[in-house]
């Protein structure tokens, strides 16, 4: 789940809690008219007052909201219910910090409060601390197990862990079968979490969405698809469930699908970065190159450290032969996206475009280590260490990518190439026969056949 989606979720299940859960004054009584801009009371009056701070947020002025709950805290610092509301608007207004200050005041002064624990865990899954707000959804369920948002909050958090990025680094096999068991445990813990969600609350589009996530991440294709469209039954408007399922439609190799669940997406939010960039590669894979960067600039307005669209410029302006921009884009991409095997892999393959092997090597590595598993990336890798005279590793990387992809005329090509720097004869006059056999009309088709009779028969040359 992208930081942008939970934080509209948790903000605004957050107001809904507040309103439908505290017990203490200051939540009943008939709705009041939005407040104006000079809406502070100059007296406090706790029950109005913070009535007032929710309409303000609800009214989208959160400074007001602010001014509000801060006047009502400076009569009784330690009121719950205002410091829940004042982490709720400093989470609105991106103040992440000061919002965990207010939250875990009021944890402090509440231990035994749910909603203070679920408020305080996600403002910790926000700061991108995800055991520490495990720990907090957890407390918050052992108080209220039968609360749909506390169930909720801690999949999330579960989800959330399961997906922190991990030191890069080659692993051994059995770090990488116990960080996989490690995740896959998590992400189990999550879905029964958002399935007891749903069993309190069957109208819960979000505990849905995040249900059908979760399974999507477990490679439940089928339990995924389900779920989300649960939740789109509930909410046709659920923007998330449309991007989900466009991605699931991708996996499943339906282009055409996903690319109608990315323009739903789009109709209902035109400004959801997710969507506008699983759009743009599908474009960019259409060959419509101009719409593709438009889709990933787009992005990038609403959410300038977005990985996956700095990624797609970058490969588009490496295609356009703009190095020094692709560059910026890419390693800005692995920057704040470290685990990010994509992002890995496309500045790898700008480095071998460039002639650097070494350090393009280093960084296709990283993206196999990240668990990227494709024919392009071993294909390359092979061309670094080819570049690097090492013939032996270059040869086990285009064996790995003639078994992702076998019918490939081009790896089949330089994998014959390498042989024969190699000295390998035969395996390169196979290679290039395969080559033949796979593209007969290539252009080089003529040269290639020369070059073929002249491995396997150096004494006519």
């Amino acid at each position: 789940m992208s930081r942008m989606r939970a934080r509209f979720f948790l903000v605004s299940s957050l107001i809904v809690g507040l309103m439908l859960e505290t017990t203490g004054p200051g939540w009943c009584g008939p709705p009041l008219p939005p407040p104006r801009s000079d809406a502070v009371s100059p007296t406090v009056h706790p029950r109005t007052n913070l009535k007032q701070a929710w309409q303000a947020l609800h009214a989208s002025d959160p400074e007001t909201a602010l001014a509000i709950v801060e006047r009502v805290l400076s009569f009784d610092p330690g009121r719950t219910e205002a410091l829940l509301l004042k982490a709720v608007v400093l989470r609105t207004l991106g103040r992440d910090a000061d919002a965990l200050t207010a939250a875990d005041a009021a944890v402090k002064g509440a231990p035994q409060n749910a909603l203070a624990q679920r408020t305080l865990a996600s403002v910790l899954l926000d700061e991108q601390r995800a055991s520490e707000a495990r720990q907090a959804a957890q407390r918050a369920v052992d108080i209220a197990p039968g609360n749909a948002a506390c169930q909720n909050i801690l999949g999330m958090t579960l989800r959330a862990e399961a997906s922190t990025p991990l030191p890069i680094g080659q692993p051994t096999t059995e770090a990488q079968a116990e960080r996989q068991f490690a995740r896959n445990s998590l992400l189990e813990d999550a879905i029964r979490a958002f399935q007891t969600a749903c069993q309190e609350r069957p109208g819960f589009v979000d505990a849905w969405l995040d249900l059908g996530l979760t399974y999507a991440d477990m490679g439940r294709a089928s339990q995924a698809t389900r779920a989300l469209q649960r939740a789109l039954s509930l909410d046709p408007n659920c923007a998330g469930a449309h991007v989900a399922l466009g991605v699931l439609r991708l996996h499943q190799r339906d282009e055409s699908g996903a690319e109608r669940q990315f323009d739903d997406a789009l109709r209902i939010n035109p400004n959801l970065p997710a969507a506008l960039v699983d759009l743009g590669s599908i474009r960019y894979r259409q060959h419509r190159t101009e719409e593709a960067l438009k889709l990933a600039q787009h992005a990038l307005q609403f959410e300038a450290a977005n990985a996956p669209a700095l990624v797609l410029r970058g490969t588009i302006r490496r295609d356009a032969g703009q190095y020094s921009d692709a560059s910026q884009d890419l390693e800005l991409a692995v920057t704040v996206a470290p685990n990010n095997a994509s992002a890995h892999a496309a500045l790898g393959t700008l480095l071998l475009d460039e002639g650097d092997a070494e350090h393009a090597c280093a960084e296709l590595l990283k993206a196999t280590w990240c668990g990227l598993d494709d024919a392009a990336v071993e294909n390359n890798l092979g061309l670094t260490y080819k570049l690097l005279a090492q013939y032996k590793r270059a040869r086990v990387h285009f064996d790995k990518a003639l078994a992702l992809a076998p019918a490939s005329p081009e790896i089949h090509y330089n994998m014959a190439v390498m042989l024969s720097m190699a000295g390998d004869r035969a395996g390169a006059a196979e290679n290039f026969e395969a080559y033949l056999k796979l593209s007969p009309d290539a252009a080089d088709a003529p040269q290639v056949r020369e070059r073929v009779q002249e491995l396997l028969h150096p004494q006519t040359k």
